[in-house]
């Protein structure tokens, strides 16, 4: 596939703080890895056992988190845009529009956050009590 071509697979890494990054995998629309945040290290087994080949298979990987991790995606033959490159720019209007064709949207019920691992400020409150 030419680098200009739309890719059919994409992985999302966002950068998750504490060394970690928010991953989700996509073919089209059709979600391969859900959602979860992991060390950059694990990203290849995660991916083994969804069943995704990366080096079989062309994907692309974009967000902060994928600049952040160049080296781990890269080693894995995960093509990563170039720095400047809009891909990796999450846009408002885009999230917007996801919840709009959201299930939950055409229902009426509200459409919330998916927090996927427990915030700084709880840990920390633990380690005061």
């Amino acid at each position: 596939m030419p680098a200009s071509a739309e890719p059919g697979r994409m992985l999302a890494a966002i950068d998750a703080r504490r060394g970690e990054v928010f991953v989700a995998g996509y073919e089209g629309e059709l979600e391969r890895l859900a959602a979860r945040a992991v060390s950059p290290d694990r990203v290849g087994e995660l991916l083994e056992g969804a069943l995704i080949d990366t080096t079989a298979e062309e994907w692309l990987v974009v967000g902060d988190g994928a600049l952040l991790y160049r080296d781990s995606f890269e080693r894995l033959g995960m093509r990563v845009p170039a720095d400047g490159s809009e891909l990796h720019r999450i846009q408002a209007s885009a999230i917007c529009a996801l919840a709009v064709e959201s299930p939950q949207s055409a229902t009426g019920q509200p459409v919330v956050p998916d927090y996927l691992r427990r915030p700084d400020a709880e840990i920390s409150l633990e380690g005061v009590a």
